[in-house]
């Protein structure tokens, strides 16, 4: 168990689980929120689409039961995909998912050029730094969990979302992802089923 003395954020956390996870000889690593919205059985879901995709990100998309997630993160989490979707060129499912499989090339390729934003801009900084490197993203679709006892989440839809908004927009500008990239943003999200 490696764990960080103070709260440092989301993406210094990810990034200390990212550099142990390279001291060993690993394919991918798999990460998971801690406030109980997702299913650790669904991990073999991201294994298999994995191995029918090895140079994509895989992505667990909250789908299912979309309907049950509190409305003002719902609105927020689809702004975020508009315009996630929008920079990275490509259309991408819950760009705001914790629950990932970042494979081996995507850790030592796009990982550390994020590594400047802090706490959920990170996550989303990958995504977009994945595509433009040639490693998009592939989602499979989960359901997520809303218990009453679960540990508050730290994203402040508002705040993170206005972060996030704007770290995209200086991408869209800086890759001239204009046209193509806002049209692709529109296209219907390819899942893949697993089951």
């Amino acid at each position: 168990l490696i764990k960080n003395a103070r709260n440092r954020g989301k993406a210094a956390a990810l990034l200390r689980g990212f550099a142990y996870a390279q001291n060993f000889n690993v394919k991918g690593v798999i990460t998971l929120d801690a406030d109980g919205q997702h299913d650790p059985n669904d991990i073999p879901k991201l294994i298999h689409a994995a191995e029918s995709h090895p140079d994509r990100l895989v992505l667990a998309a909250r789908v299912e039961n979309r309907q049950d997630a509190p409305k003002h993160r719902l609105l927020a989490n689809k702004i975020a995909d508009f315009v996630i979707s929008w920079a990275a060129n490509h259309r991408i499912s819950d760009t705001q998912s914790g629950f990932r499989l970042y494979p081996e090339a995507v850790v030592s390729n796009c990982v550390q050029t994020a590594k400047r934003d802090h706490h959920f801009v990170f996550e989303s900084n990958v995504l977009i730094e994945a595509a433009h490197k040639g490693f998009h993203s592939v989602a499979i679709p989960i359901k997520s969990h809303y218990p009453d006892n679960a540990r508050k989440s730290f994203y402040r839809p508002w705040k993170d979302t206005f972060a996030i908004s704007k770290m995209v927009f200086i991408k869209i500008i800086k890759h001239r992802c204009c046209l193509l990239g806002f049209f692709r943003a529109f296209v219907k999200p390819f899942l893949i089923r697993t089951h």
